[in-house]
């Protein structure tokens, strides 16, 4: 059974499953090269195709993850759509509108279910002039988020499956039981949800981008300090209520601005301590609204999903809430891993993990050397041995390394594919890479690191070997870790490793083992191989390009190696 798996709001993108299998998946953003780019996701269903083989005819089922986010108007007019989300203020009225209408919406069973249908008829048409002409299944939004937290945890027993995002499909909040292939919900809360608008609008208020720089307040965060006027103002703002077992509600009726209420009250404060005090509001509620839950239910194994998840500091906390005994986050935990959540809610397997999350498109050396050739650009070819040696003699000699090879990840974190590496000793890193690659200079870089040196490296790690291959948690360093690898250091002491094993990537693992014989540490700086505001490299062609613009020392395409 060939199963075809689309979602088409914020973050689009397809994937297609044989079977239970999963063969491929990828946004829209990394093949048009607008970051977070939405809409119907024709690019990724083409490639899903093209890649595996599989002809348009054969696809048995499609799945639609969302049945009416976004609504049936917007996804008939997606450049209009498009245009309103780069165009609107978080503070807009109009978001406003639109969440009481998907609120609305969720509670009038038959409007929601007219929704649906016409959602489902506009996706079959614009499929059909692909030639696929399978039925379409909607799926429920925050469906998909739990369906592919759970079934991809690899826990054969009893789950506590929380979602918690902006809204989907009406709903911000909601927490699931899973077992075996069964996934029950047992609470939801509607998109009035204070969380609904908390950090998004946060964002903007700083002077950032909501919805693509929110991992840039979690790191000003660090920076700033406790500070009791901003964090009752935090507090008013978002709580968790035990009475009602959710969030404290937020009236969308009455405007808000940055020039009113409670960001009126935040004028003259610095952005370091509002970021400091509204995260830790952020994750003090939300680890009472876990603790209240795992309290309820007995269930101490969590996973998590939805674009609250993608707060690394957030889920430290959570991992460190007491009788929690395992927490895993979905690797594309956001709405673009949407389209697997829901071919998984579709199918149901039994739980299982991933073997990696590299699952985009690949391409071989004969390609890539007629491109070069072509470009005129000066390259070596070497075997794979000798490239791993080499890569690892120039990042010891602090050159900053391109790495394209292989599969595209899956997800928002560069694991190792598609990625720059650097030295970890180097602290001025933050600095001048950041410039380099024209980001802001308060981003810390993520440590890539051998399974065998983690223990060494980052504490409380135990019952998390398969949560640590995904870039998904901020775990404390040890003092080793901060002598020996200090870039790879928070200023907080933290940091967000990858551990890789052979059985993972074994380019990477290879090229670690002969850094570590010239270093003594298998540890270097992993970040993505993008400049700020364009989405990670996804071709030969996008690579060349970023290693041109952010002027990196060397660049690995595969098995050719291009030195500057």
């Amino acid at each position: 059974m060939i199963t075809l798996s689309i979602s088409d709001n914020h973050d689009s993108g397809a994937c297609i499953f044989r079977d239970h299998e999963l063969l491929f998946a990828v946004n829209e953003e990394r093949l048009t090269r607008h970051k977070l780019q939405g809409g119907f996701p024709l690019l990724s269903i083409q490639a899903c195709l093209q890649h595996t083989g599989i002809l348009p005819s054969t696809v048995d089922h499609v799945l639609l993850a969302s049945r009416m986010t976004p609504a049936s108007m917007l996804r008939l007019l997606p450049s209009w759509h498009s245009g309103l989300r780069e165009r609107e203020s978080q503070f807009s009225f109009l978001l406003n509108l639109y969440i009481i209408y998907q609120v609305t919406l969720r509670h009038m069973r038959f409007p929601e279910r007219i929704e649906a249908f016409l959602s489902g008829k506009i996706i079959a048409f614009r499929l059909g002039r692909l030639g696929i002409h399978a039925p379409v299944h909607c799926i429920d939004h925050h469906e998909a988020h739990a369906a592919g937290a759970y079934y991809s945890s690899g826990n054969n027993e009893k789950t506590l499956v929380f979602t918690l995002d902006a809204m989907g499909d009406g709903v911000s909040v909601t927490v699931n039981i899973g077992y075996g292939n069964e996934l029950k919900r047992i609470y939801e809360q509607s998109g009035f949800s204070a969380i609904g608008t908390y950090y998004q609008r946060l964002t903007e208020f700083l002077g950032f981008m909501a919805l693509r720089h929110e991992g840039k307040i979690t790191s000003l965060a660090s920076f700033g300090r406790f500070n009791e006027d901003i964090m009752a103002v935090a507090k008013s703002s978002l709580s968790f209520i035990k009475k009602t077992e959710g969030f404290n509600w937020k009236n969308h009726f009455i405007p808000e601005s940055m020039k009113s209420g409670v960001y009126k009250q935040l004028k003259g404060y610095s952005r370091e301590d509002v970021a400091f005090n509204f995260q830790k509001n952020f994750e003090d509620e939300i680890v009472k609204f876990v603790s209240y839950w795992v309290a309820k239910t007995d269930i101490f194994r969590v996973a998590l999903a939805g674009g609250i998840a993608a707060n690394v500091s957030l889920n430290h906390r959570i991992k460190d809430v007491k009788k929690i005994e395992n927490v895993y986050v979905f690797p594309h935990m956001g709405d673009g891993g949407l389209a697997v959540g829901a071919g998984l809610a579709f199918l149901k397997p039994e739980p299982f993990c991933f073997r990696n999350v590299y699952l985009g498109p690949q391409y071989d050396n004969a390609d890539i050397r007629s491109f070069l050739d072509n470009e005129k650009v000066t390259f070596t070819f070497l075997e794979e041995d000798s490239l791993c040696a080499r890569v690892a003699d120039l990042l010891a000699q602090g050159c900053t390394v391109g790495h394209f090879n292989g599969r595209m990840e899956f997800g928002p974190r560069s694991l190792g594919n598609r990625s720059i590496l650097y030295r970890a000793d180097d602290v001025s890193a933050m600095e001048w890479l950041n410039k380099k690659m024209d980001r802001s200079s308060f981003m810390p870089f993520a440590p890539i690191s051998l399974d065998r040196e983690a223990a060494g490296f980052y504490k409380g790690i135990d019952n998390m070997t398969y949560a640590l291959k995904f870039m998904t948690f901020a775990v404390d360093g040890t003092d080793r870790l901060k002598d020996l690898c200090p870039a790879a250091a928070h200023i907080d002491g933290t940091a967000r490793p990858q551990i890789v094993s052979m059985a993972d990537n074994p380019r990477i693992y290879r090229i670690l083992e002969k850094y570590e014989q010239k270093k003594g540490v298998a540890t270097v700086l992993n970040t993505s191989f993008n400049r700020h505001e364009e989405p990670i490299v996804c071709s030969f062609q996008d690579a060349l390009h970023s290693f041109n613009e952010c002027a990196l020392d060397v660049l690995v395409l595969n098995n050719f190696l291009i030195i500057r």
